[in-house]
């Protein structure tokens, strides 16, 4: 049998809805809200199913086998028109 995971509730401060909508999720608690990106990467042979579970990899396992992803890069992969000259050059 697979225990279920039970999260604790999310301190408001510290965590962002599931669902992107970032504004809604602090409205009345804050008058802007700010998104900073952490870097993106691409794993070598670390499956992505693995982020999954419960036994993650750990942050030096991701930093051995995991190939940086440029935001030039990312901005390609965007479903919107994003592709500024002087973005991507």
């Amino acid at each position: 049998m697979v225990k279920k995971k039970v999260l604790p509730a999310p301190d408001l401060y510290a965590s962002c809805p599931n669902d992107g909508k970032i504004l809604e999720y602090y409205k009345g608690t804050f008058d802007s809200v700010f998104v900073a990106l952490h870097q993106f990467c691409k794993p070598n042979k670390i499956q992505l199913k693995e982020f999954e579970s419960d036994d993650c990899p750990t942050n030096v396992e991701i930093r051995n086998d995991c190939k940086p992803i440029s935001w030039k890069e990312v901005l390609k992969e965007l479903p919107f028109d994003f592709h500024s000259k002087w973005i991507l050059g």
